[in-house]
């Protein structure tokens, strides 16, 4: 991504001009993140970044933009209460690793405009993200999250694969997997 003083300045001016229109132009910012953490209980989103520039983007985009939308893969979405276990979980993998993960929330007030769009698993997949997925499941139809709705143009991600493969699509990297019941409270199925 390209971001920075420069890049944040100019979307300021941008949307500096969307206030002048007096609602005549609608904003939709669209994010993906390193993760997003969801807390446990997966009904409240947080914006995962790490890198120069990337968080004050993403604030700006949330802060501004009259819709957001949130786009991940089922595997980036963490179920963690907070950003520790997850610098932990780096640290002790990358040694020279300097630069942690920060998060923010996605305010409450954002709710209606705030769009997640991930995708989900039939409850027979192989995949170790079941618990995962039959939990957002159940999120949507209580109501869907704290703050964030579904898209509902959310996919099911059904590929016939055995549970190996299935646990090396939705858990590409190895620090994740080595540290699955750290962060996701169970261990892999």
């Amino acid at each position: 991504a390209t971001t920075g003083d420069f890049t944040e300045g100019i979307l300021k001016d941008l949307f500096d001009e969307h206030d002048k229109s007096k609602g005549k132009i609608i904003s939709i910012g669209i994010i993906t993140s390193n993760w997003f953490l969801c807390h446990r209980s997966l009904d409240k989103l947080h914006i995962c970044d790490r890198g120069r520039g990337h968080m004050p983007f993403k604030k700006i985009l949330v802060d501004h933009c009259d819709y957001i939308i949130l786009v991940t893969p089922l595997g980036k979405l963490l179920p963690m209460n907070g950003i520790d276990t997850l610098n932990s979980v780096l640290k002790n993998e990358h040694k020279d690793s300097d630069s942690l993960y920060r998060e923010f929330e996605i305010p409450l007030e954002k709710r209606n405009q705030s769009y997640l769009h991930t995708s989900f698993r039939k409850s027979y997949s192989p995949s170790p993200l079941i618990r995962v997925s039959d939990r957002l499941k159940d999120i949507k139809i209580e109501d869907n999250g704290k703050n964030y709705i579904f898209s509902e143009a959310c996919p099911v991600f059904d590929p016939k694969v055995d549970k190996y493969q299935a646990r090396r699509m939705d858990l590409p990297h190895d620090y994740i997997q080595t540290n699955f019941k750290k962060i996701y409270g169970y261990e892999i199925p």
